[in-house]
């Protein structure tokens, strides 16, 4: 019986539960009766209470609701003094220790009660406006975070149209920013063309400095960065990834700074210029600028993911692995359509650079028809443009287009051979052209490279033709000249060449690995 619902053991445990359940009640109505002792007192002494603190009520609501009826007013006067501020900085004469009156008034004001996010706001908007009155007073002393902060200021005051152009630029205080210049601030090109020649080589030496400069800062981030991916993966618990991130956050916030600067100089620099110093390319592209920030996005989010995974249980952990496989999966199909629309792209790109090639040659002739000087209309458009296509060897530009580099190189090298004939017809506009086509619609990257290096040594032959059809004209000087331009146009070709012989050796190795993988 003892293992039935109705057995002994089962009885005697419901008899201990009813008996505690009892007592219970038993004590709560002893609790309720000395409370219920004095019911009028109590009732007097809330009363009492009520009373009293009514009045303190009324007001506490009365100042919040005025709190709330400042805040525009506030919001306005907060803009005014950034405003007027900004303007003694631009160069307009302002009174500052008359703004430094308002300003000490707005703190009080300030002070009133409000909500925490509206406090936040004003606390920012004073903090903003310490800085520039500092900088006013001691520019030397400004950090490069508060120089950014003021220049963003300065831009949104320009562009919102709040601060017009003063007579007088106060140019030495704008430079202490060392931020990139303000757009009315910029000098006029006809001033800069009558520098002197001594002038223009310290601004050569400056560019130089800072591509050395900027070379060394990248070097270090690197080192750093290099320390924090290490630390990444051993970390076992949540609150130390606090100091990786805000590190992270410091040398993001130190190159894109770097970033700024070189936008601002990267029109100046001579791209031929060949720099021992310059290990990662700068005088020609931003591109390890750019890598260098992308790579600090990556480790932030992979610090993200290593948070969630410590906060996550082990079962759910499963769960998100067989997910990630199947967004993977998702994603291997979307990049194999993305592929074929690359090559329809390179189609569409190549097509559209042979239409530009023959409106060039229409308005070519045009000119060369009311020319009274035909030779001399020949070489300087032939000049001008050689090196246009002398630039675009050494930039290759349609390769960050395309995800696929080997396709944008494809594409580049077609439109560059295209460019080649134009040139040829230029010359004698009775040859006929067939430009190059971009006429596969899938290919392999052994094939892309295959076809590149083919294109490659047809621009080469096309120059040669080139080179023949230039002497035969004459005119020692011009074709001496072009003849320059073309050679480094060939030695471009067969750099590109030699160095899609290096990528096609490495995909030699990468077949026979996969090969033997598979076998």
């Amino acid at each position: 019986m003892n293992g039935v619902l109705g057995g002994f053991k089962n009885m005697l445990r419901r008899w201990r539960i009813n008996l505690k359940k009892k007592k219970q009640k038993e004590k709560q109505k002893e609790a309720n009766k000395k409370i219920s002792k004095y019911p009028r007192l109590i009732s007097f002494v809330y009363s009492a209470i009520a009373i009293i603190y009514s009045p303190f009520g009324y007001i506490f609501a009365k100042s919040n609701e005025q709190a709330e009826l400042e805040k525009p007013k506030l919001y306005k006067k907060f803009e005014k003094i950034s405003i007027k501020l900004d303007k003694i900085i631009i160069g307009e004469e302002q009174n500052l220790k008359k703004i430094e009156k308002e300003i000490e008034k707005l703190k009080k004001e300030a002070k009133q009660p409000m909500s925490t996010t509206t406090k936040n706001y004003f606390d920012n908007k004073l903090k903003e406006i310490e800085i520039k009155t500092n900088f006013i007073k001691s520019p030397d002393k400004i950090s490069t975070i508060e120089a950014k902060i003021l220049n963003d200021s300065l831009e949104k005051n320009i562009t919102n149209k709040n601060i017009n152009k003063p007579k007088n630029i106060n140019k030495p205080l704008l430079k202490k920013l060392s931020i990139v210049p303000l757009t009315f601030i910029q000098e006029p090109q006809s001033q800069t063309k009558g520098t002197s020649k001594e002038n223009r080589d310290q601004a050569k030496n400056n560019e130089l400095q800072f591509i050395k400069n900027a070379n060394k800062q990248l070097k270090e981030v690197e080192s750093k960065l290099k320390e924090i991916e290490t630390k990444i993966p051993t970390i076992k618990e949540y609150n130390n990834y606090y100091d990786l991130e805000n590190a992270l956050k410091y040398i993001y916030q130190k190159v894109d700074l770097l970033k700024n600067k070189y936008a601002e100089l990267k029109n100046k620099f001579d791209v031929n210029l060949e720099l021992d110093f310059d290990k990662y390319k700068l005088i020609k592209s931003s591109n390890k600028i750019n890598e260098i920030l992308a790579r600090i996005d990556r480790d932030l989010k992979l610090i993200e993911t290593k948070k969630k995974e410590l906060l996550t249980p082990k079962n759910i952990k499963v769960e998100q692995k067989k997910e990630e496989k199947k967004e993977e999966k998702k994603k291997e199909t979307k990049s194999k359509i993305k592929e074929i629309d690359e090559f329809v792209e390179a189609k569409n790109y190549v097509l559209n650079n042979i239409i530009n090639q023959n409106k060039y040659l229409e308005n070519y002739f045009q000119k060369l028809a009311k020319s009274t000087n035909k030779k001399k209309t020949i070489f300087s458009s032939l000049f001008n443009f050689s090196k246009t296509v002398l630039n675009f060897t050494i930039s290759l530009l349609p390769v960050s287009i395309f995800k696929n580099k080997l396709l944008g190189t494809l594409v580049s090298t077609i439109m560059i051979n295209n460019s080649i004939k134009t040139m040829r017809k230029m010359v004698d506009p009775k040859l006929r052209i067939n430009y190059e086509m971009f006429l596969e619609s899938y290919m392999d990257n052994k094939d892309i490279i295959t076809r590149t290096y083919n294109v490659c040594s047809n621009s080469l032959n096309e120059l040669n033709q080139l080179k023949d059809e230039l002497i035969l004209l004459g005119a020692n000087k011009e074709v001496k000249g072009l003849l320059i331009q073309i050679e480094a146009i060939e030695n471009n070709i067969l750099k590109q060449m030699e160095n899609l012989k290096i990528k096609d050796k490495t995909l030699d190795k990468v077949y026979v690995k996969v090969k033997k993988n598979i076998a």
